[in-house]
């Protein structure tokens, strides 16, 4: 990933955290298969069947998908809202 776009993606997904459209809360559950095609929940892209894709279940039983880098890049931002 070039690192401009790397800024960009960083900068897409703190957006969508403060706006509430990512949960900061720590996810309940995470599974990981093969790509499906579905809309990554941080940059809009679908994944492929060359990709990971995350599936991430939180509390409230909401789900969200994921690419490897967006997940933990969703990961490094969410991290700023942990309580000590």
């Amino acid at each position: 990933m070039l690192q401009a776009a790397r800024g960009d993606l960083e900068a897409l997904i703190r957006a969508k955290v403060l706006a509430g459209a990512l949960p900061k809360d720590t996810p309940r559950k995470v599974w990981a298969g093969y790509g499906s095609g579905k809309l990554c929940s941080a940059c809009d892209f679908p994944t492929t069947i060359k990709d990971v894709e995350y599936e991430v279940e939180m509390e409230d039983h909401h789900t969200f998908l994921f690419h490897q880098p967006c997940l933990a890049l969703w990961h490094q931002e969410r991290a700023r809202y942990l309580q000590p």
